[in-house]
Formats: C-alpha cells, sequence, structure tokens
C-alpha cells in the first residue's frame, strides 16, 4: 500500500527518495552492527532532495534566495506549470495557493523562507504527513520547521519551511524529510508507579548477561530482539487502539503538545483544524541536567551539573525500588545505573553521546516511536525509531561539531516522540506524471 501520493506535473526543484539506512556505508562499524533505532531513523520517511543548488542569501536580517543562472531556470519552470496546474484541477483556481505560486514560488514569511519544490502531496485516508529536517544528512546552519499536512482530498503544495540559514548555505541534495504518520494515537503521561510492567520489561533486558558481554563487545540484544518480532509479524490490531504512554520517574514532566494547525488547501499557512477534528499529539521531553559538552575531534568531554544530577539520580532509584517493592532486588545494578548515569559517551573519535530521559515509554504492539531531536548551535539531537513495545527506552543522542563548546541548560527541549505503526514505516508513495 502507498503511503501518500505525489504529483510532479513538471521536472520540479525536488524529487523524492528512499534513504539507505547506512547512509550508503558512511556510518560508523559499530552502529550499523548494533545502533537498529539510528539506522532506522536514518530510513525514516522519504527524503525531499532538491536537483538544483539554490543559494541562502542570509544577511542583515534579511533572508532570501541570491540569483543564479539556475535560480532563473527555476523560476520559468515553476511560472510555467503553475497555469497548467490550475487548468487540469490540482490547484483552485483563485485559490491561495494560485495566487502565491503565480507570484513568487519562495517567499519570506514572518522571518522563515519558504521553497515550493515543484511538488504536490496528498496523505491517504486516515494518515497525516510530516515534513521536518533532513535528520542525519542535516545541512550544517539550516533549521527546517516541521510542518503538518492532514487529511485531505485535494493535492496540496510541498513547502519547504526555512527557519534558519547560514549566508551562502547551499540548499542541494537531501535538504528534508516527508513521512506519512497517524494522527489517531492515544497519548498519556503517567507516574511510574502505574506501570510495573515497564520497570520489569526494563531490569529484564538489563540482566548480569547483557553487562557481562558489554565489557567486551557490543551486545546486539536490542537487534536480537527487533528481529524476533519481525519474524513473527508482530503487527498492530486491526481495530484495536493506538496508544503512546510515558512512565515519568524523574526530572522535568514531559508534556503533551497538541499539533492543531495544519497546511491545506485554503491558505498558504497552517490553519487551525475544521471543528470537531482532533489534533495529533506529540510528546516532548526535556533535559534534567544542565551540562556542557565538547569534541575536539577525538575526545568527548560532557561536563553535567554533579548536584542535580545526584539529586535526580537519587530520585530515580527511590522510585524504582518503590515500584519493586520493600525487599526486592534489580537483577543487575547496571540497570539502575542505565538511568542514574544520565550520559554515555560513545568510545574515543566519535562526536556522540547518549542523554537517557528519566521515563520510560511505550506503545501498542506493532508501533514504534520515531525520536526527532533538537537542534541547536553546534550540535544535534539525532533521529531514531524505537520498537517502544518491545523497549521502552528513548535516548537523545547528541552529535556534536569539533571545536564547540556548547551548554544545554535545565529543561531545555530535547526530542519529540511520535508513535508510528511500523506497517507505515515501510511504505512507499505514488508518484503521478502529468502533462
Amino acid at each position: 500500500m502507498s503511503g501518500f501520493e505525489a504529483l510532479a506535473a513538471f521536472e520540479p526543484l525536488a524529487r523524492l527518495t528512499k534513504r539507505d539506512e547506512t547512509l550508503d556505508g558512511s556510518v560508523p562499524l559499530r552502529v550499523a552492527q548494533a545502533c537498529v533505532p539510528l539506522l532506522e531513523g536514518n530510513a525514516f520517511g522519504h527524503q525531499i532532495v532538491f536537483a538544483r543548488q539554490l543559494v541562502v542569501r542570509s544577511a542583515l536580517a534579511r533572508r532570501g534566495l541570491e540569483p543564479t543562472r539556475e535560480l532563473e531556470e527555476i523560476d520559468r519552470a515553476h511560472r510555467a506549470a503553475v497555469p497548467f496546474l490550475v487548468a487540469q484541477g490540482f490547484l483552485r483556481s483563485g485559490g491561495a495557493w494560485d495566487a502565491q505560486l503565480r507570484k513568487k514560488w519562495w517567499w519570506i514569511e514572518r522571518g522563515v523562507l519558504r521553497v515550493w519544490t515543484g511538488l504536490l502531496v496528498r496523505p491517504r485516508s486516515g494518515t497525516w504527513l510530516r515534513v521536518s529536517g533532513a535528520g542525519s544528512r542535516a545541512i550544517l546552519g539550516l533549521s527546517v520547521r516541521t510542518t503538518w499536512i492532514a487529511e485531505t482530498d485535494e493535492l496540496v503544495p510541498l513547502v519547504i519551511d526555512i527557519e534558519a540559514a547560514n549566508d551562502k548555505t547551499r540548499l542541494e541534495g537531501e535538504v528534508a524529510t516527508i513521512a506519512a504518520v497517524v494522527p489517531d494515537v492515544r497519548v498519556a503521561i503517567d507516574p511510574i508507579a502505574v506501570h510495573r510492567g515497564l520497570v520489569d520489561a526494563h531490569v529484564a533486558f538489563y540482566d548480569a548477561k547483557y553487562f557481562a558481554t558489554k565489557r567486551g563487545d557490543v551486545t546486539k540484544k536490542y537487534r536480537r530482539t527487533v528481529s524476533h518480532a519481525r519474524a513473527r509479524a508482530n503487527e498492530h490490531e486491526a481495530g484495536a487502539p493506538a496508544t503512546l504512554r510515558v512512565a515519568h520517574v524523574a526530572g522535568p514532566r514531559p508534556e503533551v503538545v497538541t499539533i492543531d494547525r495544519v497546511l491545506g488547501t485554503e491558505a498558504t499557512s497552517p490553519l487551525p483544524l475544521a471543528r470537531g477534528r482532533r489534533g495529533l499529539q506529540v510528546v516532548r521531553f526535556f533535559n534534567a541536567v544542565p551540562f556542557t559538552a565538547h569534541f575536539d575531534g577525538n575526545t568527548l568531554a560532557v561536563e553535567p551539573d554533579r548536584k542535580v544530577l545526584e539529586r535526580g539520580a537519587d530520585v530515580v532509584r527511590a522510585e524504582i525500588a518503590k515500584v519493586l517493592g520493600e525487599g526486592a532486588e534489580v537483577v543487575h545494578k547496571g540497570a539502575v545505573l542505565y538511568l542514574t548515569k544520565y550520559f554515555t559517551p560513545h568510545p574515543n573519535g566519535e562526536p556522540h553521546f547518549f542523554v537517557k530521559p528519566w521515563a520510560f515509554t511505550s506503545t501498542s504492539p506493532g508501533w514504534s516511536s520515531v525520536i526527532e531531536g533538537v537542534r541547536g548551535d553546534g550540535w544535534d539531537v539525532m533521529r531514531g525509531v524505537v520498537w517502544t513495545d518491545r523497549f521502552h527506552a528513548t535516548p537523545a543522542v547528541f552529535a556534536m561539531q569539533p571545536n564547540r563548546r556548547v551548554r544545554i541548560a535545565e529543561g531545555a527541549p530535547l526530542l519529540d516522540v511520535v508513535a508510528v505503526p511500523r506497517s507505515l514505516l515501510d511504505e512507499g508513495f505514488t508518484l503521478q506524471k502529468e502533462g
């Protein structure tokens, strides 16, 4: 089945491709061997690839596209395409998109550079489309605002919203990602006390055998866990309610963010959902321990506020002990240490480290959680996909730029989590060509 429909009525600026999970073999060997969430995060959705180079001009608080020969060629192609799209009924005659795209296919709106790709898209029934940054191959200095296209009977122009870009940033290659998601998911944030099963699953995963293996090698336990689930064709049950639940242990409480403004055919900017339509819910996690981080090209240094870290770790230990009950023993102390230490650096030479929110996340059978991290000046939280019906942590994997010292405050947004059925993750799209 197709996840969504796309229309290319002429030779557009962009095309849609499916990315290889190893980034064409460029990821570290250890990641390729064991880090399934990052591999699936690399392959998430379809990449919006600019086939022609655009150059951002960003100076004196003004942003636009630099005049080039390629820009002029795209101008001519897009201007010629709009009347055809209207004549064929793909765009409403006299509508907001008709008026905007006849005038200009890129424009500035409240400081955001908006660029029409030349494509039109439509989600399939029961789904929305999510347009966001390019993930692991994001262009340095480029920040793409996440936008949403709700279920609709009409095609909607696929526009990339650029919130920030350094002067002379080149928009070429993978610029953004489009992915189908399901809006009808029940989301709840509960205290850990009502989710004893998640604590049991956590300590069972991080048992003595896990840590004995980890001392000498990559355990690959998560890979084996999801491989067994794949072999049993574990998909979401038809008609069963989809759920995303977060069991909060300590630190800033995650919050539920409701997406209720979406792009459609009525206006070129996101509008509130029609009355009676329910918004899509996302869980947002926040940083619990203020820290600084620096990568010099070989060694990564993470320096947390030790007092805040210890206070939080004490709460984690107390809450886990309370859930397990008086006199109960954790199978291996590393299961609790996994949470209490909060930070886990990668081996020397790699600019990555884990931050592990003090919470457990669970989804319905057959559903995974897409982790979309926050980006900052000199750092990025990488995109991942976790089988949260089997494994209940949603870590933030930081990627550092060399020779940049960054500070992340307590309470700063860390990552957003969206539940997606795995059957949808594997679906392609239908490309329609006209003219």
